[in-house]
């Protein structure tokens, strides 16, 4: 039969992240949440400069539109080769069509009539119809957690209309939770008391999963299945605080959203408009705060259930199979504190007004997913002919969706269905720089997935090192297509890097510490967030737009608690891989691969350790990175 457990710890791993959001795009929204907030200090003065910069330096700015009215048509050229027919490879999973993929929901009946037939072949001790039964139950169970998953991408393509997806998501991740545990009794019943243990185990279920279900068979009660059905609500519920909280507006209750659109349409001012913003997130928080106070006392029933001595240990064990524990993270913490944020600081400041108007004008610049295309296949093609393949089968199947829809769920992810045995990106577009490099980042979780299936390694850390070391390796490219803006965009790419090594220690920091609070509420939460932001070299509090509130926004903290360092310890490993490619690309382009390879045994630290990256626990490393950036961009500080 197929390995049930196995399922489960990947099934762990999509929910959690909402599948890798919550990889990139939640990393990367999240940060362009906080660095929206900082750019409203700025708007008015970036808007000017840009204004005087076109008036003042007409010379410099034709001389960008030539070049990259030049990169424009060889780009069209290469495209043109790209269509010359090629031969099919035999690629590496199955061939499908997403189009084809139909949600049918999966009623509890089902299972109940085979636990029956299981039921009745285990008192009967009929071996040929307890393997039967298992394999019925396992096909259902697979098939169940595909139809979970395609309920929530119907509700992620449209939170408005397909809102009861959510909920249906909701009770079918519950009956996998019942069901597992069911498997759980039946199975330790079975070893323990039919007399038929040898011929089950290795045979009918896996030895692994044998193991597992002696060693854990007291932890599955229905207090235990109560808890996982208690948590799936309230990840709903935050989802629902999140999207559908509302403040007044001249009479009308209004979204986050909706306050977005009626600026966006001159329906309020821009001081209005920052005022309702800033009572909305406030009002958001509050009702987020509801939730996590629940969510915090779940997870430590859970983590006491399972025998950990806290919710954060059995997180980073459990879910995210780190080789580091939560105590060791706070090394990490500190040396962030003393290297990364000056370097961060420092790297910021150094920003003209020029490479200040270039990155502001190509994060609203559309059409760049098209320009770049071509480039992009060039990149693929370079790492392996693999990378290539999977990029023409995510294109024969359908597996990528991109839309900028406005009533799309906003995340950007990679997730995978088990019964199909394929992987799928779901990308919320922003028509702008961002969704270039969204596009590389969810395909390296992609080309993981289809070089390894559901097997590999289950490490997040690692995992991200796919995503974001995929992103740096394809920067150079982007020289091709942008020219002039490349050393400004690249700059801010680096930025952004360290910025996601401060946000990992940040939020990592600040969920241990929102677990060992007395009290949690809104208030304690909002201190507690406002004294971290600050201890890491972010005041939110001098923006005009209150940012303090920003820990609620982060949808990793309550539907994949602890997730959040991952991005952190990838960035360091990312930006390694980047300077190493400066010096020598093809060992750059082998330590990715090998990355690639890593199997379900190593852990980050072993993966590092075995392709000679530097570890986030030396301080040796940080001294590595600030030399890097400090040469890379002449920063003198």
């Amino acid at each position: 039969m197929k390995r049930i457990l196995t399922l489960i710890v990947a099934l762990l791993m999509v929910f959690s992240s909402v599948a890798f959001v919550v990889g990139c795009t939640n990393n990367q929204q999240s940060g362009t949440t906080a660095s929206s907030l900082n750019e409203t200090t700025e708007t008015t003065t970036t808007e000017e400069t840009t204004t005087k910069a076109s008036s003042t330096d007409v010379t410099n700015t034709t001389q960008v539109t030539t070049e990259e009215t030049t990169t424009e048509e060889t780009t069209t050229e290469e495209t043109t080769e790209e269509t010359t027919e090629e031969p099919e490879p035999e690629y590496l999973r199955p061939v499908v069509d997403f189009n084809d993929f139909v949600f049918e929901n999966v009623e509890r009946s089902e299972f109940e009539a085979v636990q029956e037939k299981l039921n009745n072949a285990a008192n009967a001790k009929d071996l040929d119809l307890i393997a039967e039964a298992y394999e019925e139950f396992d096909d259902l169970y697979y098939r169940t957690a595909t139809m979970s998953k395609l309920a929530s991408i119907t509700y992620y393509k449209d939170t408005v209309n397909n809102a009861e997806y959510d909920e249906i998501s909701t009770n079918l991740d519950t009956l996998l939770n019942d069901e597992f545990t069911y498997f759980i009794k039946v199975t330790y019943k079975l070893l323990t008391e039919s007399g038929l243990a040898d011929e089950i185990r290795g045979e009918i279920v896996s030895e692994e999963d044998c193991d597992y279900v002696l060693e854990n068979y007291e932890t599955y009660t229905d207090e235990f299945a109560e808890i996982n059905s208690r948590i799936s609500a309230l990840e709903s519920e935050y989802n629902d605080a999140l999207n559908n909280t509302t403040i007044d507006v001249n009479g009308v209750p209004c979204t986050t959203d909706d306050i977005v659109t009626l600026f966006q349409e001159g329906k309020i001012t821009t001081i209005k408009y920052y005022a309702y913003m800033e009572a909305s997130y406030k009002a958001v928080a509050k009702n987020v705060a509801v939730v996590y106070e629940k969510l915090i006392a779940a997870y430590k029933e859970k983590a006491e259930m399972l025998h950990y001595s806290s919710a954060p240990e059995m997180q980073y064990d459990l879910v995210f199979s780190r080789t580091y524990t939560p105590e060791k993270a706070q090394e990490y913490w500190a040396y962030v504190k003393e290297y990364i944020v000056p370097l961060y600081n420092a790297l910021n400041a150094s920003f003209t007004s020029s490479e200040s108007n270039t990155v502001y004008g190509y994060s609203n610049k559309s059409g760049l997913l098209e320009k770049t295309e071509a480039v992009m296949i060039q990149y693929f093609k370079e790492v392996s002919p693999e990378m290539y393949n999977a990029w023409r089968y995510i294109n024969k199947c359908n597996l990528i969706d991109i839309s900028d829809d406005l009533n799309r769920y906003d995340s950007s992810f990679t997730s995978y269905f088990y019964s199909y045995d394929v992987p799928y990106v779901f990308i919320k577009a922003s028509n702008g720089f961002s969704d270039v490099m969204t596009r590389v980042h969810e395909f390296g979780h992609f080309f993981n997935h289809y070089v390894n299936g559901s097997e590999g390694t289950s490490d997040y850390d690692v995992l991200e090192i796919h995503s974001q070391g995929s992103e740096m390796l394809f920067f150079q490219y982007i020289k091709e297509v942008l020219r002039a803006p490349y050393k400004a965009l690249l700059k801010d790419q680096v930025l952004s890097l360290l910025d996601a090594i401060i946000e990992g220690a940040l939020h990592d920091e600040f969920q241990q510490k929102a677990f060992e609070l007395e009290t949690v509420n809104y208030s304690t939460l909002y201190k507690l967030f406002k004294e971290l932001s600050v201890e890491y070299g972010r005041d939110y509090s001098r923006y005009i737009v209150d940012g303090n509130d920003l820990w609620a926004l982060y949808p990793h903290h309550y539907q994949s608690p602890f997730y959040y360092i991952s991005y952190g310890m990838s960035a360091i490993s990312s930006l390694d891989l980047y300077v190493m490619s400066l010096n020598d690309r093809q060992a750059a382009i082998n330590t990715y691969l090998d990355i690639i390879a890593a199997t379900s045994e190593e852990g980050y630290l072993d993966v590092i350790e075995r392709v000679g990256l530097h570890s986030p626990f030396e301080e040796a490393t940080y001294d590595y990175i600030i030399d890097a950036v400090k040469t890379l961009f002449n920063l003198d500080y």
